[in-house]
């Protein structure tokens, strides 16, 4: 494991490369790395813990393992220059305000066996202009997307049950979104 805090505001590293012998990367362990650019999860990583490279304001490259089965609140909060993430088929959570705020994110793909979007999981990440949710989302927290400006293209996944408050606040650009039959909670 990486442990809580262990890379805490160092501030001079660009990259990291987690080996497969890591299985879990703990609360804030690389918050704060403004430097950091590059992420590299191996295989061996199944939880991303809360705010755990939130602020790295210069991460522009992630790349996830494929047994990450949780992304923790906030991991990845005000990374304005992640431009585009990949959650791998293997996580079942993605936690609230995990990307919040990825000014510069504007490709996302969410894998299939995503069940929850925590609230505000990808709120204010401006420059989303299409989502995919796919089908085995059962529920997207109040504010999931709320504030994402360019975000003109959903397509809402066949699974969903619940559609929580503000999910999609503010997006502006939203000219058509059909809502499932399996939606049983506005």
């Amino acid at each position: 494991r990486i442990a809580r805090d262990a890379f805490l505001k160092c501030s001079r590293m660009t990259s990291v490369t987690i080996p497969q012998s890591v299985t879990t990367i703990e609360t804030r362990a690389f918050t704060l790395c403004t430097s950091l650019a590059d992420v590299t999860v191996g295989n061996g990583v199944t939880t991303i813990g809360d705010e755990a490279f939130s602020q790295c304001y210069s991460l522009s490259n992630v790349i996830l393992g494929n047994r990450v089965t949780r992304i923790g609140d906030g991991a990845f909060d005000g990374c304005t220059r992640l431009k585009s993430i990949t959650i791998p088929d293997s996580v079942i959570s993605i936690g609230s305000f995990a990307f919040r705020q990825c000014f510069s994110l504007d490709r996302l793909t969410i894998g299939t066996s995503v069940t929850d979007l925590g609230g505000g999981a990808f709120a204010g990440c401006t420059s989303l202009t299409k989502v995919t949710i796919p089908g085995n989302v059962i529920r997207i927290d109040g504010g999931a997307f709320a504030g994402c400006l360019s975000l003109s293209d959903l397509t809402l996944g066949t699974g969903l049950a619940s559609l929580g408050e503000a999910a999609f606040e503010g997006c502006v650009k939203l000219g058509r979104v059909t809502i499932p039959d399996s939606v049983t909670n506005l």
